[in-house]
């Protein structure tokens, strides 16, 4: 799973300032630059910097703020002191930085723990607010549609172009490779109606929008992703401690409801046992979540708990690699369902217990 770090965000940063600012000094020595542009330039040229220094504060003391620092206070210079002076000092100190900013970039150690927590929260953040604005599109190419389907209907004329060429984002005649009907897009964001017919009586219907199925459940396994795989193991190296060690229920939460997404068809199982996120699941039934919910996300973030440095955890469960023939399986969920089993770890812990248990076939044949 492939996610920015300050390093990197901060190598666009200066690479941008770097290509603006040697531009305009190649400029200025061939011709006059006239003061009127000079705020804009500035603008363009010292700003982006500023507000990453906001946003991505340099740790006094790492390789990072070494090498970054002289290029920020550059830009502070090109900002309140002499245009051309500051053009030229933000081009050399930019310049001086891009020839050591990758190999810092590339391997930026988070050894703060607050440093790794505000890179986790950044992802769940930019990562959220992409998942609940994504529909935007489809609501907007839906309603303007329908618009000007009821217009041509109103007029006796025939209905608007009906397929969406995904690629240039424009409605055609007929369908083709990489085109969708409009009415799977009016199918996928569907939530039901309200009518009401003069001389019928008032009627009301409720669906779940399947686009909300494809960007809730997306979000789960993408985010789950980051912290297992990416920040856990970050945040156990800035507390000193092992991965296995940092237990919080707001993320066991978050992997259950993967699993269940990606490996039950989004039909609630082990999610219905989520501590954080409490009864937002009922086992068997499908896993429909509220925007409201999603929104919920955020005041459960556990700051505080990730700030806390964990106790040693002694380890209990382990992985059970392998697999099994097709036909045993499929007799093992026969069996399980007629006894109304569901802890598939269950039976399998019994089974393998059974095994070890089992005299060996030396002592069979001696008996």
């Amino acid at each position: 799973m492939n996610r920015q770090s300050k390093g990197v965000r901060w190598s666009s940063v200066v690479e941008n300032a770097n290509q603006f600012s040697t531009q305009f000094e190649q400029t200025m020595r061939q011709m006059h630059v006239p003061a009127n542009i000079h705020r804009e330039a500035v603008h363009i040229m010292a700003d982006p910097i500023l507000m990453a220094a906001e946003a991505d504060p340099l740790v006094v003391g790492t390789k990072l703020e070494e090498v970054i620092s002289p290029v920020v206070a550059a830009a502070q210079s090109l900002r309140s002191g002499d245009f051309k002076t500051g053009v030229s000092g933000l081009a050399a100190a930019s310049t001086a930085a891009l020839a050591v900013l990758p190999s810092v970039a590339a391997d930026y150690p988070s050894s703060e723990v607050d440093e790794v927590i505000d890179e986790l929260e950044r992802a769940f953040l930019l990562s959220l607010l992409t998942t609940l604005t994504a529909q935007s599109y489809v609501l907007q190419t839906v309603r303007e549609w329908e618009s000007r389907s009821l217009e041509a209907t109103k007029k006796g004329k025939p209905l608007p172009k009906r397929y969406l060429d995904v690629s240039r984002l424009e409605f055609e005649d007929a369908q083709a490779a990489g085109r969708i009907h409009i009415q799977h897009l009016i199918s996928a964001i569907d939530s039901g109606m309200t009518s009401m017919v003069a001389g019928s009586s008032f009627r009301e219907s409720e669906r779940y929008p399947e686009l909300q199925i494809v960007l809730y459940g997306q979000w789960f396994t993408y985010f789950h992703a980051i912290w297992d795989e990416q920040i856990r193991k970050k945040l156990a190296a800035a507390h000193g401690c092992k991965a296995s060690d940092i237990l919080i229920p707001f993320f066991g939460d978050v992997r259950l409801v993967r699993n269940d997404f990606v490996h039950k068809k989004g039909i609630a199982d082990k999610s219905a046992e989520t501590e954080v996120l409490e009864d937002w699941f009922t086992r068997g039934r499908p896993m429909e979540i509220s925007p409201e919910r999603m929104l919920s996300l955020i005041s459960l973030f556990p700051r505080d708990q990730l700030r806390n440095k964990p106790q040693p955890q002694e380890r209990k469960r382990q992985a059970v690699g392998g697999s099994i023939p097709v036909e045993l399986d499929a007799l093992l969920r026969a069996r399980m369902q007629d006894r109304k089993l569901t802890n598939r770890e269950a039976v399998v812990e019994e089974a393998l217990q059974a095994w070890c248990n089992r005299p060996d076939e030396q002592e069979e044949t001696k008996s």
